[in-house]
């Protein structure tokens, strides 16, 4: 379960001027100064809208303060400060860094946290293990709570040659979904037009007036007939926000675990898959096919199943899978 976003917002008033940041928060509102320092810590306390990491900053008469935060955020805080293991790197050359992105980690910072992303826990891994925090790029995206291969480039030049890479769909990209429901074909694509992300409802739409291009492949790995469950493969073609979670869930196919499409399915799975489906969804970037920066032959990167899909897949008889 996600906890719900949480907000405060506060005009300094006379009595405040010349406090410290966290001591005015405390003074003007319901949250303690301990709270107010960790939410500042955290990334989610705005001052005079921009973001403000000291709790030291002393204050204004008139300013004003937005906080936001999520509970969850706060105890992983207390809990953990760095995700990210060396054994999640899967492959580095010079110019690029590729991670094994866990579930639960977005891709870059939100409204209420700049630590607990990606790009801030490969630059904490990388000072962590070698002393030095190297300026890595994020090329691509993943959604939140979807694992598997995320590259990262070392330079300006890397940056530049694989985001034009990535746009120009030179970049093979292979996801392995688990779904409800059984497709009658083997292959197929969709080329359903989406909406842009409804932020309230956290998911897009088909729409067929106003939406955007979109297209994915899709193959049939492995049928689970007895769960009413299938392995499929998805090669996304453009790269639409939730594309193939949506494209999936139009096909009555939802991702198992998948709480913004699939969540209608969730009763029907056995005891067993639920507790691995609480975890995440089972949506796993299982590769990417990338062009050498100098020319060379192409390199396929490769992600292993995080273990609560590994655990659910061996659960219904797969214990190996080839890529």
């Amino acid at each position: 379960m996600r906890f719900p976003l949480e907000s405060v917002s506060l005009k300094v008033s006379k009595d405040c001027v010349g406090m410290r940041l966290d001591q005015a928060i405390a003074a003007e509102s319901e949250l303690s100064r301990g709270k107010a320092r960790k939410i500042i810590d955290l990334g989610g306390c705005y001052l005079n809208r921009k973001r403000i990491r000291r709790s030291s900053q002393p204050v204004k008469e008139a300013d004003k303060i937005q906080i936001y935060w999520r509970d969850e955020e706060l105890d992983r805080l207390k809990q953990i400060s760095q995700l990210l293991q060396p054994q999640d790197i899967i492959f580095e050359d010079a110019h690029v860094l590729a991670m094994n992105k866990p579930a639960g980690l977005p891709a870059q910072g939100t409204r209420t946290q700049d630590r607990f992303h990606m790009e801030a826990q490969v630059q904490s891994l990388m000072q962590s293990t070698r002393g030095r925090a190297p300026a890595l790029r994020m090329i691509h995206r993943l959604d939140r709570d979807t694992t598997g291969v995320m590259i990262f480039a070392k330079s300006k030049k890397a940056y530049q040659f694989y985001s034009e890479a990535f746009a120009q769909r030179k970049v093979e990209k292979e996801y392995h979904a688990l779904c409800h429901g059984i497709p009658s074909e083997e292959r197929w694509t969709q080329t359903e037009p989406l909406s842009k992300i409804h932020a309230s409802a956290g998911r897009v739409y088909v729409d067929f007036d106003q939406g955007l291009t979109a297209e994915t492949h899709f193959e049939v790995i492995t049928r689970f007939e007895e769960d009413q469950l299938t392995l499929i493969r998805c090669r996304p073609i453009t790269g639409r926000t939730h594309q193939i979670r949506a494209h999936l869930d139009y096909r009555n196919l939802p991702v198992v675990g998948d709480r913004n499409y699939g969540i209608d399915c969730f009763s029907s799975l056995r005891p067993t898959l639920q507790t691995f489906a609480k975890e995440q969804h089972m949506l796993h970037a299982r590769g990417l096919c990338i062009p050498y920066l100098r020319g060379e032959a192409s390199k396929k990167i490769v992600a292993i199943y995080p273990l609560a899909m590994a655990s659910t897949l061996e659960e219904l008889g797969v214990s190996t899978l080839k890529d």
